[in-house]
């Protein structure tokens, strides 16, 4: 037999979480069974009208669990495909499937379960690492582009960016406009860069993510 869970993660931000998947165990007719987690990319499927036959294709198998006591809850990490499905459609189905030989069979409590309904719980992870500049343009030593003569910074995640504004700076007191597209910081000089012989580029520690964390 297989089970299938659907969750909706429209209401999860995209700030790092781990995921747990909880069940609460109801009967083990066999006595210890073991329980396996699935990752499933098709979410299209409906309670009411789903069969042997029109059922969704299993993928990769995210976790497994030996379970031994009938009311015990039980614990499955499915993170990664979690966060994979919350940054595409923020749908994920997950299936329950024993594909052992043996067959040994187990069952838990639904969704109409007064207690012990099954969960995905969340539980978000506090962002302590500093960020750090992923790319530049013009790289270091390079030429700026005659055509597009803009700097651009890409930062390695989202940045508070008044605080990278603020600590945004250009030798010979270059002035001019910035603009963002996720995190890469674009700023377009009052003046053409290639005006001058050189110049620095420098952004200050004081720039921050989106945590509060400086800049590494």
């Amino acid at each position: 037999r297989k089970a299938f869970l659907k969750f909706d993660l429209a209401s999860v931000p995209s700030a790092a979480f781990h995921a747990t998947l909880r069940l609460t165990a109801n009967s083990l007719p066999q006595g210890t069974a073991p329980a396996q987690v699935f990752a499933v990319e098709g979410d299209s499927w409906i309670e009411n009208s789903l069969t042997w036959n029109n059922q969704p294709v299993l993928g990769a198998k995210l976790a497994t669990a030996s379970i031994t006591a009938v009311g015990a809850a039980y614990n499955f990490d499915v993170t990664p495909f979690v966060q994979s499905q919350q940054g595409d459609d923020k749908t994920v189905t997950l299936a329950l499937w024993d594909d052992a030989t043996a067959r040994l069979y187990a069952s838990f409590n639904s969704r109409e379960s007064q207690t012990g309904a099954p969960q995905l719980i969340i539980s978000y992870v506090p962002d302590t690492a500093a960020p750090t500049v992923a790319g530049t343009t013009p790289t270091p030593g390079g030429n700026v582009d005659p055509i597009a003569p803009a700097v651009e910074i890409i930062f390695s995640e989202p940045m508070n960016r008044a605080s990278v504004e603020s600590a945004f700076s250009i030798s010979g007191g270059v002035t001019g406009s910035f603009s963002w597209s996720d995190t890469a910081l674009t700023f377009t000089p009052a003046i053409a860069l290639q005006q001058l012989s050189s110049f620095t580029v420098t952004v200050a520690a004081s720039a921050a993510d989106v945590a509060g964390n400086l800049l590494g």
